[in-house]
Order: C-alpha cells, then structure tokens, then sequence
C-alpha cells in the first residue's frame, strides 16, 4: 500500500506504507578522510524509501548534539554555512526518516585541512547576462586562487543543472570550454564554475547568457556572374583567395549548365 504525502518544499513523494527507511550510506567525504576542505559539503546516497532527512555534525571530541545541524533535508546534502575550524576532526550522522519512521545511519568522521577553499571563478565571458552570443561561443573564465581545476556546468534556462560536469577537471592554464555541437539560437543558457583544490571545492556563481544565430558570412568578392557573362577569374587574388575563387568557378558552371538545360 502506497500513500501519497509531500516534504517541507511541497513536492509530492509515493512512500510505501509499513516500510522504515534505510541507513543512509556512501558518505562524502569518505569515512575518516582526512585534508576535508573547510567548506566541505557533506553528501551521501539517496534513499528511495526516504522523505527527509537529519543530519549532526559535532566535534570528535564532544557529544552529539540533541538537535539536527540541520533538520528536513530533502536533498541528500548538506554544507555548514560558517568554516570549519582547521584540523580539526569531526563526526557527523544522517538519520533518513519517512512517515513510519526514522533509521540512523553510522557514525562517519573526517578531518579538516588546514588549506584555504579556492576563491570562486571571476570575470565570465561572455559576460553575465549578455544578450547577443553565438552560437558557436567558447566560454572562459578566471581563477585567482589557481587551483588544481575546475568543473563546468552548462544548461538551459528552465532545467535542472546537471549531475554532472558538462567538462570536468579543466586545468588552471585553460579556462576555457567550447560546446562540441552549436548551441540552440534563440536560448538561454546558465553556466557555472566549480573550482578545486587540495580535496576542497568552491561553488561560483550562475551566469547567464542568450545564444543567437551565427553572424552572416560577409565576402564581398563571392558574387557569382550570371551565366550569359564571362566566367570568373579562379585563380586571382593570391593562395588565400584560391579556395574562395574556386567555389565561385563551380557555381558559376552550375549556374551556366542550368541555363542551356533550359535552351
């Protein structure tokens, strides 16, 4: 039997009835990992049978404490909103929790590096909010801190960002991405830059842009003759020129050809 019930932001779950949740598990960071970035978001896989969950972070030293850190999360994840103090180790538990119950998942630690997160991703190009971007754009970005790299999320105006990297581990040295296939003409695409560094990583901002079309080719000297004038020089104007000549030369037999089909 199923009942039908909604978390905290409205969202509708089908939970079945008479089924408790399971642990919680696959902890990030690892179970007693060590060199955790301070602003680390702590992380762990989803349960099906779960509505919410709440989750105690505490010093290994001191005793859990009697209210959740952070209470009815619907997303199995979690970051303190202050740093953590430096190497310092801690202790945290989840508790996955549905309309029968709650189930404690185990006891996880991990310690604190004393390495500063990486300052976020700056001076985005095309620039936050441009209206006018091709699309065959090449995104780019800066990274005061340099970190060891950096994920790039890409995504349209309306979805989801994506659960994974759309480019991940981009080095310091190029920050830079372009689409492997044009983006959509007439679109809105947000995009964002994680960066990392020493097992730490630092969200940045979402920054948006609007793909147009790709600008018109403008040669002035690609003017095919009509067919009853003297057909083109091909191969004036130097190497550069050669190819575009040469196009010119075909259509123009083309377009010759047509003309006495029809005579």
């Amino acid at each position: 039997m199923h009942k039908t019930c909604y978390d905290e932001n409205g969202n509708r779950i089908e939970q079945k009835l008479g089924v408790l949740p399971g642990a919680p598990s696959n902890p990030w960071p690892h179970n007693a990992a060590s060199e955790a970035c301070r602003n680390v978001e702590l992380s762990w896989s989803p349960r099906q049978d779960s509505t919410s969950y709440d989750l105690y972070l505490w010093r290994e030293d001191d005793l859990r404490p009697a209210v959740p850190t952070a209470g009815g999360l619907t997303t199995p994840s979690f970051q303190p909103t202050q740093l953590l103090d430096v190497w310092e180790t801690y202790d945290w538990q989840v508790v996955a929790k549905n309309l029968d119950g709650a189930t404690d998942g185990p006891v996880w630690s991990f310690t604190t590096t004393y390495w500063p997160p990486p300052q976020p991703a700056t001076d985005p190009n095309p620039a936050d909010g441009a209206a006018d971007v091709q699309t065959s754009v090449e995104l780019s970005w800066w990274t005061p801190s340099l970190p060891d790299g950096c994920d790039l999320y890409l995504w349209r105006d309306g979805e989801a960002p994506p659960d994974t990297p759309t480019a991940a581990d981009i080095g310091w040295y190029d920050v830079t991405f372009k689409p492997p296939q044009p983006l959509a003409e007439g679109t809105v695409y947000r995009w964002q830059i994680v960066a990392k560094d020493n097992n730490c990583a630092t969200t940045g901002s979402v920054w948006t842009f609007t793909a147009v079309g790709a600008p018109a080719l403008d040669i002035p000297f690609l003017n095919v003759p009509p067919a009853d004038q003297p057909a083109p020089v091909c191969c004036a104007g130097g190497p550069a020129l050669v190819a575009v000549n040469m196009v010119v030369m075909v259509l123009w037999l083309r377009r010759n050809q047509q003309r006495r089909g029809r005579g």
